[in-house]
């Protein structure tokens, strides 16, 4: 006989980086805590992000409808923290592909060296609009969010 259950709701979508930035800025309280990437694994993932890597899509998890639904980071929440960190100017981006690892900043810093970079503002623009697979989970009860990350980092 086969076990009585209901089948999970997700939608996976290709969405910008500037709407998941959004979406960090909005609900970062929400969002349970992982283990904390330090500067460099945060500046890795956006070099991961330049060059088109292969990547796992970020997990969220849908907590009621309508204007007052809540978006929960449920997996993913290091690689969102590395996009805040960018954007905001707290991390530069470490160019693997040039030959001394050349720090690029997404926007202009007092504290910069001369051999710093400043992203342009079509740079910016190819950032921000670069798509990430994401996976939006509706009806997820906490036991079930738990068992997904259990799964995922497995």
């Amino acid at each position: 006989m086969a076990p009585n259950y209901q089948p999970l709701s997700s939608t996976v979508k290709m969405v910008e980086i500037q709407q998941l930035y959004g979406l960090v800025r909005k609900y970062a309280s929400a969002s349970p805590p992982e283990g904390q990437w330090n500067k460099l694994e945060q500046s890795l993932f956006i070099d991961s992000i330049w060059n088109h890597y292969p990547m796992n899509p970020l997990v969220f998890r849908i907590v009621g409808d309508g204007p007052d639904a809540k978006i929960i980071c449920i997996d993913g929440n290091e690689r969102l923290s590395a996009i805040k960190s960018f954007i905001d100017g707290t991390i530069p981006w470490i160019d693997s592909c040039s030959p001394f690892g050349q720090q690029w900043w997404y926007d202009c810093r007092s504290d910069l060296s001369v051999t710093d970079m400043v992203l342009t503002k079509s740079q910016q623009a190819a950032f921000e609009s670069t798509r990430l697979s994401c996976t939006f989970v509706r009806h997820l009860s906490e036991v079930q969010a738990e068992e997904i990350v259990r799964r995922l980092r497995h």
